[in-house]
């Protein structure tokens, strides 16, 4: 048996929130392990250069994070000034309104860019770690 609409609606709300949570975990795990796997040298801490590049890229996942929630403010705290606005002017208290779907794109792009960023830069750093662990492993034996 089926669900209604709404209820589909509120299932990828829960999931979307979830990811965008767990995107925003491995992006600080990440750059926390990166920290952990720093070389020290006596000009001070040096991220070895094969980690430069997941880091950047859990940064950006960082960014487009933030990115995410504040194109999703702005747009629907516009889209809501507009409509009240109208609705004041036209004596309606709280109308129904609908919003086109476009009015997401940004928020989506963002959230998709996030998650396929962060995702290559978890494989980026485990690639990093396998390498580190073979290395040692080939090396104690």
């Amino acid at each position: 048996m089926g669900k209604k609409l709404t209820q589909w609606r509120e299932d990828y709300r829960f999931f979307s929130s979830a990811a965008s949570a767990a995107c925003r975990q491995m992006a600080f795990a990440g750059i926390a392990f990166i920290w952990v796997f720093k070389v020290e040298n006596p000009a001070g801490p040096a991220i070895p250069p094969a980690l430069h590049l997941p880091g950047a890229l859990f940064a950006l996942g960082l960014f487009l994070d933030l990115a995410q929630y504040l194109c999703g403010t702005a747009i629907w705290g516009i889209f809501h000034r507009y409509h009240e606005a109208k609705a004041y002017e036209s004596g309606r208290a709280d109308p129904q309104v609908l919003a086109r779907p476009w009015m997401t794109w940004p928020i989506g792009i963002c959230f998709w860019a996030k998650s396929a960023v962060v995702l290559l830069a978890l494989t980026l750093l485990s690639l990093y770690a396998w390498g580190i662990w073979f290395a040692v492993g080939s090396s104690a034996g």
